[in-house]
């Protein structure tokens, strides 16, 4: 494989005769991953939500060769922040996509990058375990990526909710920062595993953003949930670097408090309660506890689901993750 082909957001490469799979998470701790019978992180951790294939060449043409293993995906072209293109690999299907950059960008690109070369960025959505097997696009540059931020979360934070991958509340908030997230969301877990916490605590980062309470109150008790979250805390706050603990429980508590039934609640209030005395104890400047509830203010930030945020919703979201991560 061409060395200088970035893959961002990958765990770990697993070799096939069709290709390359690209994993979110390394299958040392995909294989740690479960609480009882809630095992739906192994499968999601092998999903390649964020996932970027990334190249810098003055080609204005790039092709790539891919296959969708479980459902269709959708595939989004950038180049640099500027939109490109998309398309879709079905089920199954071996395809080749082509994308070019447009004329009138070729144009006005010089006028904002200068003689800068393109950075071609291939965008993987949810939903597949996805197999790459060749990439084109003339000679390809050496490319050092900067170092990133890491998000850990539920589906709200892997993209569930957003129509598609480039909508969700992470993916927005790395769009205006201009700076680089990896997404290691998990859809049906965030469980605060060992394996998991450990796997994130080993990635190069400058800060983490944490979504977290919205799966473990469903499976777990109290004192459970505060032993694992103990171990998140404390072993993440020894990387020294800034850490974004977004209290996701205080959303739905705010959004449904004039319902006549808010679900999970005793729940919710409990660890919320949990989450707020762990960080007045550990009082460490790194650490900044926000509440959900002061960005999504909107019901209608909430999809049909009533679960999930909307594209609105992920749009609050992103707007007061943005806003608090350029105040530090």
């Amino acid at each position: 494989m061409n060395k200088n082909i970035n893959f961002k957001n990958v765990g770990c490469f697993k070799e096939t005769e069709e290709g390359t799979l690209l994993y979110r998470y390394p299958e040392a701790a995909i294989a740690g991953l479960g609480y009882k019978d809630s095992v739906k992180g192994k499968e999601k951790a092998m999903v390649p939500a964020m996932v970027e294939i990334r190249v810098l060449s003055y080609a204005t043409e790039l092709s790539i060769t891919l296959k969708a293993l479980d459902s269709h995906m959708k595939v989004f072209c950038y180049i640099d922040d500027f939109q490109n293109g998309e398309a879709i690999v079905n089920e199954g299907e071996s395809k080749t996509l082509e994308f070019k950059v447009h004329e009138r960008l070729q144009k006005l690109y010089p006028e904002v990058y200068g003689k800068k070369p393109y950075l071609w960025r291939i965008i993987l959505g949810n939903g597949s375990r996805v197999v790459f097997k060749n990439l084109e696009a003339g000679e390809l540059l050496p490319f050092t990526p900067a170092l990133p931020w890491v998000s850990y979360g539920s589906s709200i934070s892997q993209g569930a909710g957003a129509l598609d991958i480039v909508n969700c509340y992470i993916f927005l908030t790395q769009q205006a920062l201009k700076t680089d997230i990896l997404n290691k969301g998990l859809s049906g877990s965030c469980l605060l595993e060992k394996s998991a916490v450990d796997y994130l605590a080993s990635i190069p980062c400058k800060g983490y953003i944490l979504e977290i309470g919205a799966n473990v109150r469903g499976i777990m008790d109290g004192p459970t949930f505060e032993q694992a979250f103990d171990y998140l805390m404390d072993t993440l706050s020894k990387k020294n670097c800034p850490i974004l603990l977004i209290s996701i429980l205080d959303m739905f508590e705010k959004l449904y408090e004039n319902f006549s039934e808010v679900p999970y609640h005793e729940k919710n209030v409990e660890f919320i309660e949990i989450i707020k005395k762990k960080i007045i104890k550990m009082n460490n400047k790194n650490i900044h506890l926000v509440s959900s509830a002061d960005w999504m203010l909107q019901i209608e930030g909430i999809s049909a689901d009533m679960l999930h945020p909307s594209n609105l919703g992920h749009a609050l979201l992103a707007n007061g993750l943005t806003t608090k991560i350029k105040s530090l």
